[in-house]
Protein backbone atom coordinates (compact mmCIF):
# COMPACT_ATOMS: atom_id res chain seq x y z
CA UNK A 1 0.00 0.00 0.00
CA UNK A 2 2.88 2.35 0.82
CA UNK A 3 4.42 1.73 -2.63
CA UNK A 4 1.13 2.54 -4.34
CA UNK A 5 0.87 5.79 -2.37
CA UNK A 6 4.41 6.76 -3.37
CA UNK A 7 3.69 6.03 -7.05
CA UNK A 8 0.53 8.13 -6.96
CA UNK A 9 2.46 10.98 -5.33
CA UNK A 10 5.27 10.81 -7.92
CA UNK A 11 2.76 10.71 -10.78
CA UNK A 12 1.05 13.79 -9.38
CA UNK A 13 4.40 15.58 -9.29
CA UNK A 14 5.52 14.54 -12.79
CA UNK A 15 2.31 15.07 -14.76
CA UNK A 16 2.10 18.86 -14.27
CA UNK A 17 5.77 19.16 -15.28
CA UNK A 18 5.11 17.27 -18.53
CA UNK A 19 1.63 18.63 -19.17
CA UNK A 20 0.83 19.92 -22.63
CA UNK A 21 0.25 23.64 -22.97
CA UNK A 22 -3.39 24.67 -22.67
CA UNK A 23 -5.27 25.95 -25.73
CA UNK A 24 -5.10 29.74 -25.95
CA UNK A 25 -1.93 30.01 -23.89
CA UNK A 26 0.93 32.34 -24.90
CA UNK A 27 4.55 31.75 -23.93
CA UNK A 28 8.03 33.00 -24.73
CA UNK A 29 11.00 30.66 -25.17
CA UNK A 30 14.51 32.19 -25.03
CA UNK A 31 16.97 29.89 -26.81
CA UNK A 32 20.68 29.44 -27.35
CA UNK A 33 22.55 26.82 -29.30
CA UNK A 34 24.90 25.61 -31.99
CA UNK A 35 24.80 25.79 -35.78
CA UNK A 36 26.57 23.56 -38.29
CA UNK A 37 26.59 25.04 -41.77
CA UNK A 38 28.24 25.06 -45.15
CA UNK A 39 27.54 26.58 -48.56
CA UNK A 40 26.49 23.73 -50.85
CA UNK A 41 28.30 23.34 -54.17
CA UNK A 42 30.87 25.96 -53.17
CA UNK A 43 34.55 25.38 -53.91
CA UNK A 44 37.63 27.02 -55.33
CA UNK A 45 40.48 25.90 -57.55
CA UNK A 46 44.08 26.21 -56.45
CA UNK A 47 47.44 25.36 -57.96
CA UNK A 48 49.50 23.69 -55.26
CA UNK A 49 52.64 23.37 -57.36
CA UNK A 50 52.42 26.37 -59.71
CA UNK A 51 51.63 24.23 -62.77
CA UNK A 52 47.95 24.92 -63.24
CA UNK A 53 44.57 24.68 -61.50
CA UNK A 54 45.02 21.15 -60.28
CA UNK A 55 43.17 20.92 -56.94
CA UNK A 56 39.54 21.58 -55.98
CA UNK A 57 38.99 22.66 -52.36
CA UNK A 58 35.39 21.95 -51.32
CA UNK A 59 33.20 23.56 -48.67
CA UNK A 60 32.95 21.81 -45.28
CA UNK A 61 30.59 22.24 -42.33
CA UNK A 62 31.60 24.98 -39.88
CA UNK A 63 30.32 25.37 -36.30
CA UNK A 64 28.74 28.60 -35.15
CA UNK A 65 26.20 29.80 -32.61
CA UNK A 66 22.57 30.89 -32.54
CA UNK A 67 20.63 32.87 -29.94
CA UNK A 68 17.14 34.31 -29.91
CA UNK A 69 13.59 33.97 -28.68
CA UNK A 70 10.28 32.47 -29.83
CA UNK A 71 6.81 33.75 -29.00
CA UNK A 72 4.44 30.76 -29.14
CA UNK A 73 0.66 30.43 -29.14
CA UNK A 74 -1.04 27.12 -28.37
CA UNK A 75 -3.95 26.73 -30.79
CA UNK A 76 -5.14 23.43 -29.29
CA UNK A 77 -3.59 20.37 -27.65
CA UNK A 78 -2.20 19.19 -31.01
CA UNK A 79 -1.11 22.40 -32.73
CA UNK A 80 0.90 25.51 -31.86
CA UNK A 81 2.46 28.31 -33.88
CA UNK A 82 5.41 30.56 -33.13
CA UNK A 83 7.25 33.61 -34.39
CA UNK A 84 10.93 33.94 -33.58
CA UNK A 85 13.76 36.44 -33.78
CA UNK A 86 17.30 35.02 -33.91
CA UNK A 87 20.86 35.96 -34.61
CA UNK A 88 22.57 32.96 -36.18
CA UNK A 89 25.98 32.28 -37.64
CA UNK A 90 26.24 30.36 -40.88
CA UNK A 91 29.03 29.99 -43.43
CA UNK A 92 31.62 27.37 -44.29
CA UNK A 93 35.21 26.26 -43.82
CA UNK A 94 37.86 24.68 -46.03
CA UNK A 95 40.57 22.09 -45.44
CA UNK A 96 44.14 23.21 -44.84
CA UNK A 97 46.34 23.15 -47.96
CA UNK A 98 50.10 23.17 -48.57
CA UNK A 99 51.80 24.76 -51.58
CA UNK A 100 54.93 23.18 -53.04
CA UNK A 101 57.74 24.11 -55.38
CA UNK A 102 59.88 21.40 -56.94
CA UNK A 103 58.34 18.85 -54.61
CA UNK A 104 59.24 20.84 -51.48
CA UNK A 105 56.59 22.53 -49.31
CA UNK A 106 56.82 26.32 -49.36
CA UNK A 107 53.64 27.72 -47.78
CA UNK A 108 50.67 26.48 -45.72
CA UNK A 109 47.17 27.95 -45.74
CA UNK A 110 44.89 27.02 -42.83
CA UNK A 111 41.87 27.99 -40.74
CA UNK A 112 40.19 29.18 -43.94
CA UNK A 113 36.56 30.01 -43.23
CA UNK A 114 33.63 32.21 -44.17
CA UNK A 115 31.37 33.50 -41.38
CA UNK A 116 27.92 34.81 -42.28
CA UNK A 117 25.70 36.50 -39.71
CA UNK A 118 21.92 36.62 -40.19
CA UNK A 119 18.98 38.15 -38.37
CA UNK A 120 16.38 35.41 -38.88
CA UNK A 121 12.60 35.53 -38.34
CA UNK A 122 11.23 31.95 -38.36
CA UNK A 123 7.44 31.51 -38.55
CA UNK A 124 6.72 27.94 -37.46
CA UNK A 125 3.85 25.48 -37.01
CA UNK A 126 4.32 22.77 -34.36
CA UNK A 127 2.37 19.49 -34.39
CA UNK A 128 2.44 17.59 -31.09
CA UNK A 129 2.49 13.83 -31.73
CA UNK A 130 3.15 12.74 -28.13
CA UNK A 131 3.54 14.29 -24.69
CA UNK A 132 6.16 17.02 -25.12
CA UNK A 133 7.21 15.80 -28.58
CA UNK A 134 6.55 18.01 -31.61
CA UNK A 135 7.45 18.13 -35.28
CA UNK A 136 7.82 21.59 -36.81
CA UNK A 137 7.82 23.20 -40.24
CA UNK A 138 7.74 26.80 -41.33
CA UNK A 139 9.19 29.62 -43.39
CA UNK A 140 12.22 31.70 -42.41
CA UNK A 141 13.27 35.00 -43.98
CA UNK A 142 16.74 36.10 -42.88
CA UNK A 143 18.70 39.31 -43.37
CA UNK A 144 22.47 39.41 -43.71
CA UNK A 145 24.25 41.44 -41.03
CA UNK A 146 27.90 40.56 -41.70
CA UNK A 147 30.02 38.41 -44.01
CA UNK A 148 33.67 37.91 -43.18
CA UNK A 149 36.37 35.63 -44.53
CA UNK A 150 39.59 34.73 -42.74
CA UNK A 151 42.61 32.45 -43.08
CA UNK A 152 46.14 31.91 -41.79
CA UNK A 153 49.33 31.54 -43.82
CA UNK A 154 52.73 30.21 -42.76
CA UNK A 155 55.98 30.06 -44.68
CA UNK A 156 57.64 26.65 -44.70
CA UNK A 157 61.41 26.16 -44.81
CA UNK A 158 62.98 22.73 -45.19
CA UNK A 159 66.41 21.98 -43.74
CA UNK A 160 69.05 19.70 -45.26
CA UNK A 161 67.55 16.69 -43.52
CA UNK A 162 64.13 17.36 -45.03
CA UNK A 163 62.51 18.59 -41.80
CA UNK A 164 59.99 21.40 -42.36
CA UNK A 165 59.83 24.47 -40.12
CA UNK A 166 56.72 26.67 -40.07
CA UNK A 167 56.86 30.40 -39.48
CA UNK A 168 54.40 31.99 -37.01
CA UNK A 169 50.99 32.15 -38.73
CA UNK A 170 49.93 35.40 -40.34
CA UNK A 171 46.21 36.16 -40.01
CA UNK A 172 44.25 37.62 -42.90
CA UNK A 173 40.67 38.89 -42.79
CA UNK A 174 38.47 40.27 -45.55
CA UNK A 175 34.91 41.51 -45.99
CA UNK A 176 32.76 39.63 -48.52
CA UNK A 177 29.40 41.23 -47.78
CA UNK A 178 29.39 42.89 -51.19
CA UNK A 179 29.27 39.50 -52.98
CA UNK A 180 26.52 38.01 -50.78
CA UNK A 181 22.78 38.33 -51.16
CA UNK A 182 21.38 40.45 -48.33
CA UNK A 183 18.17 38.36 -48.13
CA UNK A 184 17.92 34.63 -47.51
CA UNK A 185 14.82 32.46 -47.47
CA UNK A 186 14.57 28.89 -46.18
CA UNK A 187 12.10 26.26 -44.99
CA UNK A 188 13.02 25.12 -41.46
CA UNK A 189 11.95 21.58 -40.52
CA UNK A 190 12.66 20.03 -37.15
CA UNK A 191 11.73 18.19 -34.00
CA UNK A 192 11.58 19.30 -30.37
CA UNK A 193 11.06 17.72 -26.98
CA UNK A 194 9.96 19.54 -23.83
CA UNK A 195 10.30 18.43 -20.21
CA UNK A 196 9.75 20.65 -17.17
CA UNK A 197 9.67 23.73 -19.44
CA UNK A 198 13.10 22.93 -20.95
CA UNK A 199 12.80 22.68 -24.75
CA UNK A 200 15.41 20.78 -26.76
CA UNK A 201 15.15 21.30 -30.52
CA UNK A 202 16.93 20.33 -33.74
CA UNK A 203 16.22 21.91 -37.13
CA UNK A 204 17.46 21.82 -40.68
CA UNK A 205 16.93 24.86 -42.90
CA UNK A 206 16.11 23.86 -46.49
CA UNK A 207 17.52 26.74 -48.60
CA UNK A 208 15.34 28.43 -51.20
CA UNK A 209 17.67 31.27 -52.19
CA UNK A 210 21.32 31.53 -53.16
CA UNK A 211 24.01 32.66 -50.73
CA UNK A 212 26.00 34.72 -53.22
CA UNK A 213 25.07 37.11 -55.98
CA UNK A 214 24.58 35.44 -59.37
CA UNK A 215 28.08 36.08 -60.70
CA UNK A 216 29.66 34.35 -57.68
CA UNK A 217 28.13 30.89 -57.98
CA UNK A 218 25.01 28.92 -57.14
CA UNK A 219 25.87 27.89 -53.56
CA UNK A 220 23.13 27.84 -50.91
CA UNK A 221 23.31 27.76 -47.13
CA UNK A 222 22.93 24.27 -45.71
CA UNK A 223 22.36 24.73 -41.99
CA UNK A 224 21.58 22.55 -38.95
CA UNK A 225 20.56 24.18 -35.66
CA UNK A 226 20.60 22.57 -32.21
CA UNK A 227 19.09 24.67 -29.41
CA UNK A 228 18.02 24.54 -25.79
CA UNK A 229 15.36 26.88 -24.48
CA UNK A 230 13.14 27.53 -21.48
CA UNK A 231 9.41 28.15 -21.77
CA UNK A 232 7.99 31.09 -19.78
CA UNK A 233 4.20 31.23 -19.67
CA UNK A 234 2.44 34.57 -20.16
Amino acid sequence: MKKVTILIFLSAMIMPACAQQQAGQWSIIPKVGLTLSKVSNDNFLVSLNGKGLDTVVNSKYKPGFVTGVDVQYQVNHLLACSLGLYYQQEGERFDDITFTDGGQPTEALGSHKLTLGYLAVPLMAHAYVAQGLAFSVGLQPAFLTNADGSYETSTITVDEDGHPTYSPPHDEEYDVKHICNSFNLSVPVGVSYEFQNVVLAARYNIPLTKTFKSSYGDGRNSTFLFTVGYRIGL
